[in-house]
């Protein structure tokens, strides 16, 4: 009967915990839906504006404070508004 014994399961490492990130800073411009809405009424085109107006637009405007990937969120943003 013995030999029907379990046989002790190898030992588990410890798992680390999740390090506790900083939170991260607010950021200091409005939403880019916001951004998008307010360059298209100041650039006041009869047509409409351009994807490259707008990005002119809000570049001049917010770049100091814009995240390095904002020419692509903002693509995006302008694709979901449509």
């Amino acid at each position: 009967m013995s030999e029907t014994a379990a046989a002790p399961s190898p030992a588990r490492a410890p798992v680390p915990k999740p390090k506790a990130s900083k939170p991260k800073a607010a950021p200091t411009h409005p939403g880019f839906t916001a951004m998008i809405v307010e360059s298209i009424t100041a650039l006041k085109e009869r047509t409409g504006s351009s994807q490259p107006a707008i990005k002119k637009w809000i570049d001049a405007k917010y770049a100091k404070d814009l995240p390095s990937t904002w020419e692509k969120i903002l693509s995006v943003q302008l694709k979901r508004m449509a």
